[in-house]
C-alpha cells in the first residue's frame, strides 16, 4: 500500500490550536495555519500511514487528500515529492473538481510572517482578545464578509455579514467565506445541499438561498422543498399527481404514464 510523503522535520517547530495546526518553518521565518482537513493529513505524513489508512479512518477521498498534500508541497513542509492528479490543472479547477465530490471542508494553509521577538514579548499579554494578534502572535483574524472581527479566548469571531456564513468553522484564515445566497453546497444556510433527486444537474442552482432546477423528465418537485427532495414524485405513477402536480385521480381512477385510468 502506498504512504503518505513524509513532512519535513528540519527547522520546523509545530503548535496546535484547537482542531488546527500552526507550522513554523524557522528557514523562511513564516509561520503556516493549516486548518482542520490540512491539519489532519500534515499529521499523517509520519512515513508510516497509507492513503488507505487515512481514507479509511477520516471518510478522505484520493483527490482530497492530493489537493492537501499540494497545497504542503507548495510551502515545502513536506520532504519528499509524489505524482499529483492535479499537476497540470489550475487550483481553482482543482478546489471545483474535489468540492463537487466531498461535503468534508476543503483543506486551506494560510501564510504568516512570523513574529520578531521584540514583537513577541510586546503582544503576548493580547492574545486572548486582541484579534490582531488572536490565540499567538501575529495570527490576525480575517475580516473576510465580517465588519468588525473579534477575538475571544484566543479564539477567533465576530458576526457575519448578510448573506454570508462560516460554514468551514474558521474565522481566522477565511472568516465568513460562504455565501449562502448561491452555494450549491451551503444553500440558504451552512449544510444546506441542494438534492440531486431526479434533477437535472446542469440546471441545478442556488439563488436566493433557496435551490432551484429542472426535473427530470416524469418527475416533478410536487412535496416539500427542492432543497430536501429535489423532484420525488413520479407524474407516471402518482394518483395524487398524475401527469404534472396537483391533478389527482379521482372516481376510482389509477395514474398510468401519466393519465388518469379508470381500471
Amino acid at each position: 500500500m502506498m504512504k503518505l510523503p513524509p513532512a519535513r522535520t528540519a527547522d520546523i517547530v509545530m503548535q496546535e490550536l484547537e482542531k488546527e495546526i500552526l507550522v513554523y518553518d524557522l528557514k523562511v521565518n513564516k509561520a503556516f495555519n493549516l486548518n482542520e482537513t490540512s491539519a489532519i493529513i500534515y499529521s499523517a505524513c509520519n512515513g508510516k500511514t497509507t492513503f488507505d489508512e487515512l481514507k479509511a479512518e477520516h471518510k478522505f477521498t484520493d483527490d482530497l487528500i492530493y489537493l492537501a498534500l499540494d497545497g504542503l508541497k507548495k510551502v515545502n513542509l513536506l520532504d519528499e515529492d509524489y505524482n499529483s492528479p492535479f499537476i497540470n490543472i489550475s487550483r481553482r479547477t482543482a478546489v471545483r473538481q474535489v468540492g463537487l465530490a466531498t461535503m468534508i471542508a476543503l483543506p486551506f494553509i494560510a501564510s504568516l510572517t512570523a513574529p520578531t521577538a521584540a514583537h513577541a514579548a510586546s503582544c503576548t499579554a493580547r492574545i486572548l482578545t486582541d484579534p490582531q494578534n488572536c490565540g499567538a502572535c501575529g495570527r490576525v483574524c480575517s475580516n473576510n464578509h465580517i465588519f468588525s472581527p473579534t477575538c475571544s479566548g484566543g479564539i477567533c469571531d465576530g458576526t457575519c455579514n448578510t448573506g454570508w456564513e462560516d460554514c468551514n468553522g474558521n474565522k481566522q484564515t477565511d472568516g465568513c467565506e460562504t455565501n449562502i445566497g448561491s452555494d450549491l453546497f451551503n444553500c440558504g444556510g451552512c449544510g444546506t445541499v441542494c438534492s440531486t433527486n431526479h434533477v437535472n444537474v446542469a440546471t441545478l442552482r442556488c439563488a436566493g438561498g433557496n435551490c432551484f432546477g429542472t426535473c427530470n423528465t416524469g418527475f416533478g418537485n410536487c412535496i416539500g422543498t427542492f432543497q430536501a427532495n429535489g423532484c420525488e414524485t413520479n407524474l407516471n405513477t402518482s394518483n395524487s399527481h398524475c401527469g404534472f402536480c396537483g391533478n389527482a385521480c379521482t372516481g376510482g381512477a389509477f395514474c398510468v404514464n401519466g393519465n388518469c385510468i379508470l381500471i
